[in-house]
């Protein structure tokens, strides 16, 4: 077996890991996986998702993630990855944003929508110059759900929102 089929072992179990909820072990799976062969994007990303999950290395996890999204920009998933370690930091603006980028990519990425679906949707507070948390903002806000108002909005989210 050459070390490319061994990497690919590593990724492949890594994925089955994390995706049962063994942060740790996938870490050690995508740590050898890159190891191995540094120089694919998709190790790269998946190392980079790991180290922000479990050792929780904002600089270095995001570092990773956005050299694999350097080397293969038209890869949906290496964004999703580099969304989920900005949104496992807090940085919920940016991760919103880089989920963008991925669905502009591949409209039909779903993981994307349910990443996207996972955050929720919110409209605009209806005076965008005033904070949101302002009380004429939130007392329009109000009235504004109350007589169903922007339901057109809504119903376009709501369709987004179902696609997956």
């Amino acid at each position: 077996m050459g070390k490319e089929a061994v990497a690919e072992e590593f990724f492949q179990r890594g994925e089955e890991l994390l995706a049962g909820g063994d942060k740790q072990s996938a870490l050690e799976c995508f740590r050898q996986a890159y190891r191995i062969d540094p120089g694919l994007a998709r190790y790269c990303s998946a190392y980079g998702l790991g180290i922000a999950l479990v050792e929780r290395r904002f600089k270095y996890a995001k570092g990773l993630c956005e050299q694999a999204v350097k080397t293969s920009p038209n890869d949906p998933k290496l964004r999703h990855n580099l969304a989920r370690v900005y949104l496992c930091f807090g940085f919920r603006a940016e991760g919103i944003r880089v989920i963008g980028k991925g669905l502009e990519i591949n409209p039909d990425y779903m993981p994307l929508f349910k990443e996207l679906r996972k955050l929720g949707f919110r409209r605009p507070p209806v005076l965008p110059f005033l904070a949101r948390s302002n009380i004429i903002n939130r007392g329009l806000g109000i009235l504004r759900m109350r007589l169903g108002l922007g339901q057109a909005q809504d119903q376009s989210l709501k369709a987004l929102s179902n696609r997956v």
